[in-house]
């Protein structure tokens, strides 16, 4: 069974390092270079985590796109596995109940 170490300034749900974080722990003692490193790393992914999540273009247009590719896939006649046939379907019954209106001239 894996242990959880508890680090001060360190939430172990967002993986988020705080300034609380020093180099020794609780007890006095160097924290472990692993740790460290760990932390560090932890850092380094929310940073690239965050800054993905900015960049990226909204979901809704993600998949717009993922459906016009499968709908293409689709009509050059290759197969595609019933649970996604039926996505395409209810994504075609969806843009059919709500159409966008026409572009203003």
């Amino acid at each position: 069974m894996q242990k959880s170490i508890l680090i001060p300034g360190h939430d172990p749900l967002t993986h988020a390092v705080t300034d609380e974080v020093t180099e020794t722990a609780v007890n006095g003692e160097p924290w472990p270079a692993y740790v460290l490193r760990e932390l560090a790393h932890d850092e380094r992914l929310a940073a690239i985590r965050d800054a993905r999540r900015v960049a990226y273009p909204p979901v809704g247009d993600q998949l717009d796109a993922l459906a016009r590719c499968v709908q293409a896939l689709a009509d050059a006649g290759a197969p595609l596995p019933p649970e996604t046939a039926r996505w395409l379907d209810d994504v075609a019954a969806v843009k059919a109940a709500y159409p966008k209106p026409p572009e203003p001239e």
